[in-house]
């Protein structure tokens, strides 16, 4: 890969270091100039670099001021996550909950949240997924994801061993081991019983 290349955007021809993904009209690169990345910035291009083979968003542009979740989730979904509400709710399995109010989380943390959702294709795509589950107890999810003005729900349970139903469950793990590491979390009460 040579160190510099033209090309062409939206018809004006600029010179980028190292372009590593062209697909379609769309300019995913690992540097450019500085007067370049602020252009592609202005235009709203999500623009990130590369990590094997994984593309790593550098900006969230304008989705990210708009980007909210909720997720409930475990046995009867007692344990939920509200970005919008700031508010965290832990199942303590003995009847009772500890609140988390005001919570947010980092920029970093929503980046890495909003990248995880983008490449599930969840915004995109129909997925196929099960809330029927033989085993007692089981954990099930539902989790709704807006970004911008637009919302869309996904529910299923840890039986839904299809695609669709593992890489939701990844994206839910990941959001959740997201929370378990923050210190005000931990702080919370512990688990104090069990479902049986």
């Amino acid at each position: 890969m040579s160190k510099w290349k033209n090309a062409e955007l939206f018809g004006s021809r600029v010179r980028l270091e190292d372009i590593t993904v062209v697909e379609g009209d769309r300019i995913i690169m690992q540097w450019a100039r500085a007067t370049v990345m602020g252009m592609l910035l202005g235009m709203g291009i999500l623009t990130g670099c590369v990590v094997g083979e994984r593309v790593e968003p550098l900006v969230l542009e304008h989705e990210e001021a708009a980007f909210d979740i909720e997720l409930k989730y475990g046995v009867h979904q007692k344990n939920a996550i509200n970005t919008a509400a700031q508010q965290v709710v832990k199942d303590l399995q003995n009847g009772e909950v500890a609140v988390l109010n005001h919570f947010q989380f980092s920029d970093e943390e929503r980046r890495q949240i909003y990248q995880e959702i983008m490449q599930t294709n969840a915004m995109e795509e129909d997925k196929q997924l099960t809330t029927e589950c033989n085993m007692k107890p089981h954990a099930s999810y539902d989790l709704t994801v807006t970004v911008s003005d637009k919302s869309k729900r996904f529910a299923w349970s840890q039986c839904d061993k299809g695609e669709d139903g593992m890489e939701m469950t990844r994206l839910a793990q990941f959001i959740i081991e997201l929370l378990r590491q923050r210190e005000e979390y931990q702080q919370l009460p512990a688990v104090q019983g069990g479902y049986q």
